[in-house]
């Protein structure tokens, strides 16, 4: 609908759009890096956005690196070689998939994944900014970029900035900023006026105008049904907007001109750094406007009109179409009314700096008011838990009267949208672990926002946790009331977490999830609850920085404290086959810690590992590992004494093996042990004299086989003594036949002197028989077999 006039005229500006205009003019190149200082002419402070990584254009992502990139070619050389640029290493917490309910919810809550994020990301901002102008203040420009996520916290921390630190702030330029102002004088792009950011509700959380806005330092770029800087929902028609134009900033321009914004902001703010330019006409252009309401007051916008050499731009509108234009203005929007339905046409002249200017035209279509009818509540709200605890679905019907539902917005008690969705009826699905006490869900139609319905669910009780830090305890106070306990770690960082759930008598199922910093689940799984501490995760290699949410679905009739401690300390020791042995700590302070002992093994070899726990009624799980990651045995031991903690177990391939070594959740102190290898063995006859084997005290426990050749039918038993280093030191025995299977027949026992070892028993096989004796220490066993 929009016309542009063939009317690119030079003409004689007012004296208020020369005092408007002249402001902008004042600014000069900064020198280049001179040779007495390490001061930069510019710095240009990039901080990425959502879901970008620090590996994505150099840690800046698009479109901050192509408006870096397209800045620096428009300086001279020597300007742009000393310019410095730095990323901002934050999260930026990804919003795809189920991430993007988590983090909107935690905007609303005022913690978790995105809120987080976004403060890290203001306050390395601000660290860099004081450290640059500790050093350089005065001397080196500051730029700050910043696209979605990134542009929220660039904003942020612009308009938190005092005079002294906004000397120092040469520009700003945001892409898609989810706190968007549509009626900022810095606002820009083709965006629809009638719509604010996603996170811009309600209106006090939507951007206020940044500091000294008429000086032109600022640009924040929206793009046209760019759901985030936009909202997800417009209206005439109702309509559910995505975020495919959320990523073409550094491609696309708009109506007016292709060139992209990214582009655009760099000849801008070369302009203002004093880059020669030969100024030519802008282009005016007004964002068309649905058909509005007779009486009802709408916004115009011309933020998409451009200056191809970056120059600022006054605005003025014609609403009569008189040609009559007044004193121009800094702001590219404006409100108008018409009062009587028909058609109007609008005119919008804009001029440069350079005194060129442009006007076009656009046609509004004014309609009868069709007065009062907003759509009624939706009804019959149902909530369905999943099995697995994570989630709740809602699902609702339409208004039973009343104008016909296109659609509805569910958001937050503070306004943050949580789910958009067109159709008279719907459903949606929203993550426990971030789930609002309160929701609600409002009737849309074409024109308006109708009633809403509430969901009120149980509160949640939510702390933070620290890494090795101290137990922490929540008391859910209603039955069925969830807890949550958020903690920050780093990429890379193997944590596990050990706690006591709330003991309920009708064994009921806790259902426990890991969420990373997106809100996306990275292992769950369900729990009775049980008395004492319990081990809640495994040990979890975490893929992300930022913050985690482990999340407790407590059984729906149960409510009491909660405990648990994240731990990312894993003590580490090594040793080699049928060497020393080896000792591991967990701290008093820290029960429960994990520990590992790698040793190199070779495929085709039989090891066995014996040792000592701190406790000989609560002790340790002995996991070994094989060089892929594979579990291949396990076992649990408890004992002050040298003992057996993992039976022998053939090694199937070659390479590095790991012990990982889990003591109970209250358990401090030294675990020892030793891999071995090496066994001693001899054979006896039955009814023939004794035998012996002496275990060395490098060796303590080292297994002891005796075999003898047996006779089916055959009632054979065995006696035998342990001299060991101590009285008190122990053997157990073990009969096992011909196919290396045990018979069953196990005792163990303190046996200073002959005593029966093996109980007496009839042989089913003829063939080689084996008496595995399994050894507390070091000494002489001596054994003697009758038939």
């Amino acid at each position: 609908m929009t016309t542009r006039a063939a009317r690119s005229v030079r003409i004689l500006l007012t004296g208020a759009l020369i005092l408007l205009l002249s402001g902008l003019t004042s600014l000069q190149m900064p020198m280049a890096r001179a040779a007495t200082t390490d001061c930069a002419p510019f710095a240009i402070l990039g901080s990425r956005g959502s879901g970008q990584l620090l590996t994505d254009q150099n840690g800046f992502g698009q479109p901050v690196y192509s408006f870096i990139q397209s800045f620096k070619s428009k300086l001279p050389a020597s300007v742009a070689n000393a310019t410095t640029t730095w990323a901002n290493p934050y999260d930026a917490v990804s919003v795809d998939g189920v991430g993007s309910a988590v983090n909107a919810a935690s905007a609303s809550l005022g913690r978790g994944p995105y809120v987080d994020s976004v403060q890290r990301g203001e306050s390395y901002l601000r660290s860099k900014i004081k450290a640059i102008r500790d050093e350089c203040a005065g001397v080196t420009k500051i730029i700050l970029a910043g696209f979605s996520q990134g542009g929220q916290a660039s904003g942020n921390v612009y308009q938190s900035l005092d005079a002294s630190q906004l000397s120092d702030i040469f520009g700003v330029v945001l892409f898609g900023d989810p706190l968007f102002n549509p009626l900022s004088q810095r606002a820009a792009g083709d965006f629809d006026p009638e719509r604010v950011g996603v996170l811009a509700h309600p209106a006090s959380r939507i951007r206020a105008e940044f500091p000294d806005a008429a000086n032109g330092k600022v640009l924040s770029y929206c793009h046209l049904n760019d759901g985030v800087c936009q909202g997800f929902v417009s209206f005439r028609p109702f309509k559910v907007s995505g975020v495919t134009a959320h990523s073409t900033y550094h491609t696309q321009g708009d109506a007016a001109d292709p060139t992209p914004y990214a582009a655009r902001a760099a000849q801008y703010f070369a302009n203002r750094a004093g880059s020669s330019v030969t100024p030519g006409w802008p282009t005016a252009a007004i964002t068309p406007v649905p058909p509005v309401y007779a009486g009802r007051p709408f916004l115009l916008s011309g933020a998409a009109s451009f200056d191809p050499t970056g120059l600022a731009l006054g605005y003025a509108w014609d609403l009569d179409n008189s040609g009559i234009f007044p004193a121009p203005s800094a702001a590219p929007s404006r409100s108008a009314v018409f009062d009587t339905p028909g058609t109007y046409t609008v005119q919008l002249r804009v001029t440069n700096q350079a005194i060129l200017s442009n006007i076009t035209s656009t046609v509004i279509t004014v309609v009868a008011d069709p007065g009062p009818g907003a759509p009624e509540a939706p009804v019959s709200l149902t909530k369905t838990p999943s099995a697995d605890g994570e989630s709740v679905t809602l699902a609702w019907q339409p208004p039973t009267s009343g104008p016909p539902v296109k659609g509805y917005e569910v958001f937050t008690s503070d306004g943050i949208p949580l789910a958009e969705i067109a159709g008279s009826s719907g459903s949606v699905k929203l993550l426990t672990a971030v789930l609002p006490e309160t929701v609600y869900i409002q009737s849309v139609d074409d024109d308006s926002e109708g009633g809403s319905l509430t969901s009120t669910g149980s509160p949640m009780q939510s702390t933070n946790a620290t890494v090795d830090g101290p137990d922490v305890s929540v008391t859910t106070t209603q039955a069925g009331m969830d807890a949550n306990f958020s903690f920050r770690a780093q990429a890379g960082q193997t944590i596990y977490v050990n706690g006591t759930l709330i003991r309920n008598s009708n064994w009921g199922t806790n259902h426990i999830s890991l969420l990373d910093p997106s809100g996306d689940v990275v292992w769950k799984a369900g729990f009775l609850s049980l008395e004492g501490p319990q081990h809640l995760t495994p040990p979890t290699t975490l893929s992300k920085s930022g913050t985690y949410t482990l999340h407790i679905a407590t059984p729906a009739a149960d409510s009491g404290k909660i405990t648990v401690r994240v731990l990312g300390t894993i003590a580490k020791g090594s040793t080699i086959l049928d060497g020393p042995p080896v000792s591991v700590t967990a701290p008093a302070d820290q029960p429960g810690q994990r520990a590992t002992v790698t040793f190199p093994g070779q495929a085709g070899q039989t090891v066995y590992i014996n040792g000592s726990t701190p406790n000989n009624l609560y002790g340790c799980e002995f996991e070994l590992y094989d060089p892929a990651g594979n579990r291949v045995a396990s076992g649990e031991a408890a004992t002050l004494n040298w003992g057996q903690l993992l039976l022998p177990v053939k090694l199937t391939s070659t390479g590095t093996y790991t012990v990982m070594i889990t003591p109970s959740p209250t358990l401090s102190g030294t675990t020892s042990l030793q891999v071995l290898q090496s066994i001693l063995s001899t054979s006896a006859i039955v009814n023939g004299p004794p035998v012996s084997l002496t275990v060395p005290p490098t060796l303590r426990g080292e297994l002891a086989y005796i075999t003898f050749v047996g006779q089916a039918g055959q009632t054979i038993r065995a006696s035998g003594k342990y001299i060991g280093s101590d009285p008190k030191w122990r053997i157990s025995t073990t009969l096992y036949d011909t196919a290396d299977v045990s018979l069953g027949y196990s005792i163990s026992g303190v046996f200073p002197t002959m005593r029966t070892i093996v109980n007496p028993i009839i042989l089913p096989t003829t063939g080689i028989y084996t008496i595995k004796i399994a050894p507390d220490s070091s000494g002489t066993i001596t054994v003697q077999i009758y038939g």
